[in-house]
């Protein structure tokens, strides 16, 4: 259910952004496109192993030369093990696989410099958390109630963007969702 409701969700936000395509065609460019990995995973505050580093694609949609509008979908996968949990001293090792899929709008700031540009804005997302139990009894489990989880969050962001061409260029990008800090690759077309 919990892949459904992301899937759908997903195709709605690119509806949403390939919907206002046919709109002011003043801009060269106004879709974006930004694939890129995470320096900094957030599940790390939880002693946790990362298995997969953060992962995020990102499509921008540019309604004018200050101001888009985007979707986002991230991921993660970490291990965790959490010694002497009750007074018998359960030990439980659990695997976390996390997506995260939201909205995005943005306000861009174009500098002197032609190619690099600064950013900032705010993130929606609805969260999905598919915990494992790799090593551990079914009671301490359901105690702690690790469970498959859904929860929607919010965060603001600040980034920078340099284009080596028109079109190809690199990001970094500083916020909350599965990375404290992004790094990769733009695209617009």
């Amino acid at each position: 259910m919990i892949m459904k409701t992301q899937i759908l969700l997903s195709l709605l936000l690119c509806l949403f952004c390939f919907s206002a395509f046919g709109q002011d065609k003043s801009q060269d460019y106004q879709l974006d496109a930004r694939l890129g990995i995470g320096l900094f995973p957030t599940f790390l505050k939880d002693d946790a192993t990362v298995n997969v580093l953060p992962l995020t694609a990102q499509m921008d949609y540019r309604l004018n030369k200050m101001f888009s509008l985007g979707a986002y979908v991230g991921y993660s996968k970490s291990t965790a093990l959490e010694e002497d949990i009750f007074a018998e001293g359960d030990d439980l090792n659990w695997e976390n696989q996390f997506i995260s899929t939201g909205i995005r709008a943005t306000i861009h700031y174009q500098t002197e410099y032609k190619n690099w540009e600064i950013y900032g804005g705010f993130i929606a997302a609805m969260n999905f958390s598919n915990i494992n139990v790799l090593e551990g009894r079914p009671s301490t489990v359901e105690t702690l109630q690790l469970k498959d989880r859904s929860s929607f969050s919010y965060s603001a962001f600040v980034g920078t963007r340099f284009h080596f061409t028109d079109q190809i260029g690199v990001f970094g990008e500083l916020g909350f969702m599965t990375s404290l800090a992004n790094i990769g690759f733009s695209y617009r077309f």
